[in-house]
């Protein structure tokens, strides 16, 4: 019961967030969620090397998070070319930095490992909801952001009770002793059938949300931007890719957590343990996705 009444409460505000919010809004409140993600993450880092220094990690994401809505905020050019650059230097420095720091440990070995569990962050939840602020950055972001979101919300829902009922041959054992193909296989056709339904609908969403006041037509560049059912196979491409990387991204926490010995990330999130176990299938799939959608992006607009 805990886990849908969560559920009831959080997705119409997420729904809300990209209908409605500004880009830098959006950004804004995607950044807090990486923040708590993040910090889960460093919690788990800590309990596979001491030496993890969670604060500076929590500074490191903040700040490029920080950047990035700062930089849309200004929506001035050079504004948002001096914070890429920001940036930019950031990541190069930053592990130096902690690196530097990590050599007053009396183990060196620890300092050098924490220093990297400490940097992973970045990659491992920095950069993809960094990602999920690209996308919505598109014409008619918002659409391709209930694509990716569905995607992996109905392929979690169809692994989840076709592989609770009737799965029988377990896929990585040793990582998710619960996980099957049979949910697996599940998992990719539920979430292409998602996908084809979303897309052939577009329009008829976009119409319906714009005549309600759900949302503004216009892009983040001005420009209006206005949805068509793309060819069948594009949908369902999109769903079979971003799927199997969600999947392992599901996998790669679920290995983090037996690595460090923990049951969830955190409590935050009643009936679903925490952010971190929440998005996790989305840090794969966020990044695998905005490259999807930068390339396939023009069949979903009308010429």
């Amino acid at each position: 019961m805990k886990r849908v009444l969560t559920a009831v409460v959080l997705i119409p505000v997420v729904l809300a967030v990209v209908f409605k919010a500004p880009l830098w809004a959006f950004a804004a409140v995607t950044a807090l969620f990486g923040l708590l993600a993040a910090y889960e993450y460093l919690n788990i880092a800590r309990k596979l090397d001491a030496g993890v220094p969670i604060i500076a990690g929590l500074v490191q994401s903040a700040l490029i998070f920080g950047l990035l809505v700062l930089a849309l905020r200004a929506e001035a050019d050079r504004t948002a070319i001096s914070a890429a650059a920001a940036v930019a230097v950031l990541l190069l420095l930053f592990p130096l930095v902690v690196l530097a720091y990590q050599m007053r440990l009396a183990e060196f070995r620890s300092a050098v490992i924490s220093t990297a569990l400490v940097t992973f962050a970045v990659p491992y939840v920095v950069v993809p909801f960094a990602c999920l602020v690209m996308i919505r950055s598109f014409p008619s972001g918002w659409f391709f952001i209930l694509l990716l979101f569905f995607m992996v919300w109905s392929g979690d829902i169809f692994a989840y009770y076709i592989g609770k009922n009737f799965g029988r041959r377990l896929i990585a054992p040793r990582v998710s002793p619960k996980k099957t193909w049979e949910g697996t296989i599940a998992s990719v056709l539920g979430s292409a059938l998602v996908a084809w339904l979303l897309s052939a609908g577009a329009p008829r969403i976009e119409g319906w949300l714009q005549a309600s006041g759900g949302l503004t037509s216009a892009s983040v560049f001005g420009s209006p931007a206005t949805l068509q059912a793309p060819p069948w196979w594009v949908p369902l491409m999109l769903a079979v890719v971003i799927n199997v990387v969600a999947q392992l991204g599901d996998l790669a926490e679920s290995m983090l957590k037996r690595a460090a010995d923990v049951k969830d990330s955190g409590a935050i999130l009643p009936g679903h343990g925490g952010m971190l176990d929440r998005v996790d299938a989305l840090l794969f799939a966020a990044p695998v996705g905005m490259l999807l959608f930068q390339v396939t992006r023009n069949f979903f607009y009308t010429r």
